[in-house]
């Protein structure tokens, strides 16, 4: 491997050479992980390099369920935390959605992500992932979301994009909040917004408008994965918002035919205005 340098002589660095340069030595950088004598990476090396890629274009961290529960990184000895086909997904779906929903928590430096088997689906939703913000006994908030390795995948790239924003929109309502003050002021903003669509005051009288809908959107659901994540949706006012935002992306046309059915041209023109005010704070899709 020849290296120039402006106005000197090409020379062959040696390893300590490299790692100097790393460092910032040469101002060059070195891929890490690769095989100097070959050239050639492992599937461990590429994916290491991909996970470095994206903690460092966004406020996030990769782990398997292994890496997070012993905090150890890097074994290339474990099987692979995540594939290079998730992390092509993943870096895709950190640009689609706006930055407010991947903003750290206060107390934590970055937003966590784990890659683990949380079972099959069931036969009212689909697994595609969970979220958790929670206070450990230092009052350390852990902001942690947790992807399902047998549905996110790049077979299944749309229910990907769906289950990725769906779990985003979750640590974003009010009701996931740690601090009290900052709930109460949210969800007076998010209720009232709500209660104008609805005509209801309480998310309680919310929760039983939806469940009103939902015999019918059963007998939909096995029209389309759309449909069945739809009928989920009527579950409460929480996986309500977490549906709509997954839908939000596909565009007006999709989100209106989804919910008119339901809530009417008006009432799903409301919808479509609180998902694109409240959840994505003005963002706009197509």
């Amino acid at each position: 491997m020849k290296v120039e340098t402006s106005g000197l002589v090409p020379f062959t660095p040696t390893r300590r050479d490299l790692l100097a340069a790393g460092l910032g030595g040469f101002g060059l950088v070195v891929t890490s992980g690769c095989d100097i004598q070959s050239g050639q990476m492992s599937e461990f090396e590429k994916m290491t390099d991909s996970r470095r890629i994206i903690e460092r274009k966004f406020p996030v961290k990769l782990y398997s369920q292994k890496e997070f529960d012993s905090d150890s990184r890097s074994n290339p000895d474990d099987p692979l935390p995540w594939t290079q086909g998730q992390l092509s997904m993943m870096e895709e779906f950190l640009e689609l959605v706006p930055s407010h929903m991947i903003v750290p928590r206060e107390g934590s430096k970055k937003l966590r992500y784990i890659n683990a088997d949380l079972g099959d689906s069931h036969s009212d939703h689909i697994i595609g992932g969970e979220c958790c913000a929670q206070k450990t006994p230092n009052g350390y908030a852990m902001d942690v979301i947790t992807f399902n390795s047998k549905s996110f995948v790049p077979g299944a790239k749309d229910r990907s994009k769906k289950t990725f924003v769906h779990e985003h929109a979750h640590r974003i309502t009010p009701w996931n909040k740690i601090d009290d003050d900052i709930f109460n002021k949210e969800e007076e903003i998010w209720m009232d917004a709500l209660g104008d669509i609805f005509h209801e005051p309480s998310r309680e009288k919310i929760n039983e408008v939806l469940q009103k809908h939902a015999p019918r959107a059963k007998t939909n659901a096995a029209r389309s994965e759309d449909h069945f994540s739809f009928a989920y949706g009527l579950k409460n006012v929480e996986e309500f918002i977490a549906v709509m935002a997954q839908n939000y992306p596909s565009g007006r046309s999709f989100f209106i035919r989804m919910y008119s059915p339901y809530f009417g041209k008006a009432g799903s023109e409301q919808l479509l205005e609180f998902t694109t005010d409240i959840i994505f704070r003005g963002k706009k899709y197509h």
